[in-house]
């Protein structure tokens, strides 16, 4: 990045991203981990497991079959997002789509001075829905806090899907909308209740970031002051029993000494 002259900001908002990709995945391939089951059985329980409750607040997915979901969660790969990263913009190309599996996300779509601005719920799908190599995005969907998505690319999810077409149709039901009397196919499909709100063009640059944190995330940034707190405070406790220890002998010792004078 040096060498390129990126712009310093730009140098942070690489390195934290990779950090918390770091944090998140500590340099391990959870598929990898999971191929060291020898049992496929096992392997794809322990996926749905872990991605069984995003599945069942997905509408296309709700009611599917138990052998859909395994070989859904094996194909799927989890990426990350930090507040404020852009996963689509307006006419971006995209093979994929997305699961919602934590996190707050937001698609941005630009109305004259204002821009409408739905929060997708957990469970939601969004990118390219349909049976097509690729299609162009026609709104923004910007990561509003730290995010966790399912990435799968739509040719392998129609190629999954190809035998159940219950989850096709649902697909397309869902995605079909009316408006102003026309048939419109939008690229989201929601998975619970959301909320739909009305904002001024926002800036190009990312908001100010808050200095206002809660304790827990207080504790979580000062983690060296509370290590030299808790070091301190073992290093008191040690002392103190080896200041009582040693005023027990001297204790025993005066009491011996002065038996020994009595007699």
């Amino acid at each position: 990045m040096i060498r390129e002259k990126l712009d310093s900001e730009l140098q942070k908002e690489v390195r934290r991203y990779y950090e918390y990709n770091w944090e998140k995945m500590g340099g391990i391939d959870y598929r990898g981990v999971l191929k060291l089951c020898d049992q496929i059985t096992l392997r794809t329980d322990a996926i749905l497991h872990i991605y069984g409750p995003t599945f069942a607040k997905c509408p296309i997915l709700v009611d599917a079959d138990v052998s859909l979901l395994r070989i859904l969660g094996r194909a799927v790969r989890s990426v990350y997002f930090l507040r404020d990263m852009k996963i689509l913009e307006i006419d971006d190309i995209t093979t994929e789509l997305y699961f919602v599996d934590y996190g707050g996300v937001e698609i941005r779509v630009p109305m004259e001075d204002t821009n409408s601005i739905l929060r997708l719920p957990r469970g939601s799908v969004f990118g390219n829905l349909g049976n097509m190599p690729c299609r162009r995005s026609p709104y923004n969907v910007v990561a509003t806090s730290r995010l966790h998505l399912l990435m799968i690319k739509s040719a392998a999810f129609a190629n999954i899907t190809k035998d159940f077409p219950v989850v096709r149709e649902l697909m397309e039901k869902s995605r079909v909308v009316e408006k102003h009397n026309k048939i419109e196919k939008r690229m989201y499909i929601l998975g619970g209740e959301a909320t739909i709100k009305m904002k001024r063009h926002l800036q190009s640059s990312p908001p100010p970031r808050t200095k206002t944190r809660t304790f827990l995330k207080y504790i979580y940034f000062q983690e060296g002051a509370v290590l030299f707190y808790l070091i301190f405070i073992c290093m008191g406790c040690i002392y103190l029993d080896l200041y009582n220890a040693g005023y027990e002998v001297r204790i025993n010792t005066i009491l011996i000494h002065s038996f020994k004078n009595y007699i």
